[in-house]
């Protein structure tokens, strides 16, 4: 038998070489797109514009079954982790649920009782890390000395991945008030009305004192055309079946389908819907624990496994819930986020670059530049977002009440 010639070899080399690129690069590009933030949103905004939404986002049901399928395989042995350390409980009262002055009280904030949550503990025994379900006070930079007006917990609501975990932000209404923001790009206006209102992207410099937190904002326009208003424009109509939060005067919210808040939208603010609510009067939202369904995913199935987050507000509408999850299903947020307590749900963003609640604080001691920190470790974020770095993308921040 003869050998080939070195031509030939070199040939076959080039030709191995190319098949197993070929193999391996939706691989690499999978691990790219989860590790670079805006490399899954250009990949997705191309194929969606070849291929169209329905397919794109079946494509992406796939992958990201074929991720957690790996996932629960190399993560089976994992133990639950926290984020935090959770310092020894101290006498702290309890904010009730009822019976305490509503957010659109005139009642002055340093009048108001202390603010402190009931501790839920965790949501499953079996898979909890040490502190599930304790509130932690975060400390407010600029008054270290004052009682806390928001608390963080953290909870494993996923009894078959013990690495699923959301971390939920409790908020006082009653000394703070939520804002929201369009992004640069989205959503994008469907009305003439909304083609001509400024659209910087960045937190206004006068509230830049009085931040507190911000945190990420709905769907994209391409994923049901979902609606917005914000100073008095229209950017996108309303979808009668969507779930809704509404602001309205002296910071009073709300979160329900549309059409239980249409009666009321000349006194709203500022409105933003989401996909149909998560919870809704304290119950699961139709069809969340269902298999299948893409109510909370428009591209890509309700019940994949994918970072979500969530907006909630408790039974007598004073604390305000902001959720972020990490590895969840439309159904283990939403369990998450009523197990804390909030008596209505609505999902905002999924995937990996888009879910994240940041916290600022001086950028040095004095300073009046800020910069953020994100409440989780796997939140994708830059130091100047939504301060000095516009967001293509909607978002909500708070500021306090003094």
């Amino acid at each position: 038998m003869t050998r080939a010639r070195p031509a030939a070899r070199r040939a076959i080399r080039r030709i191995g070489g190319a098949l197993a690129l070929l193999a391996l690069s939706p691989i690499a590009l999978w691990i790219a797109i989860q590790r670079i933030p805006w490399l899954g949103p250009l990949c997705a905004d191309t194929a969606r514009s070849l291929l169209g939404p329905a397919v794109v986002g079946r494509l992406e049901d796939i992958a990201y079954g074929i991720d957690d399928w790996w996932t629960r395989r190399r993560r089976a042995g994992d133990a639950p982790q926290a984020y935090w350390d959770v310092p020894a409980p101290a006498a702290s009262p309890a904010l009730s649920a009822t019976g305490s002055p509503s957010a659109s009280s005139a009642v002055p904030p340093a009048m108001l009782p202390a603010f402190h949550p009931v501790d839920p503990g965790p949501l499953h025994h079996a898979v909890s890390a040490k502190g599930d379900g304790v509130w932690v006070p975060i400390v407010d930079p600029v008054h270290p000395d004052r009682a806390a007006s928001m608390f963080k917990t953290l909870l494993h609501p996923d009894i078959d991945r013990a690495w699923c975990t959301v971390a939920i932000v409790a908020v006082d209404l009653r000394r703070s008030r939520l804002h929201i923001v369009p992004g640069r790009q989205e959503p994008r206006a469907t009305l003439p009305e909304a083609a001509s209102i400024d659209r910087p992207g960045l937190i206004p410099a006068q509230d830049h004192p009085a931040l507190l937190v911000a945190f990420n904002g709905g769907f994209k326009t391409i994923h049901g055309t979902l609606g917005m208003a914000v100073g008095g424009v229209t950017l996108l109509p309303p979808q009668k079946w969507a779930c809704t939060v509404a602001a309205y005067e002296h910071g009073a919210l709300a979160i329900r389908t549309w059409t239980d808040l249409a009666d009321t939208r000349a006194h709203m603010l500022w409105w933003r819907q989401t996909p149909a609510c998560l919870v809704e009067l304290g119950t699961l939202g139709q069809g969340v624990a269902s298999e299948g369904n893409i109510n909370w995913g428009m591209s890509v199935d309700g019940s994949t496994i994918i970072r979500r987050s969530a907006i909630g507000l408790s039974r007598d509408a004073n604390t305000l819930y902001i959720g972020m999850g990490d590895a969840t299903s439309a159904a283990t947020l939403a369990q998450a986020m009523r197990h804390v307590g909030a008596w209505d749900v609505a999902q905002l963003d999924v995937n990996a670059p888009y879910p994240k609640l940041l916290l600022f604080h001086a950028r040095s001691p004095g300073s009046v530049d800020l910069q953020a920190e994100p409440l989780a470790p796997w939140m994708a974020y830059e130091p100047d977002e939504y301060v000095h770095r516009p967001s293509m993308r909607d978002f909500f921040y708070l500021t306090r009440v003094d």
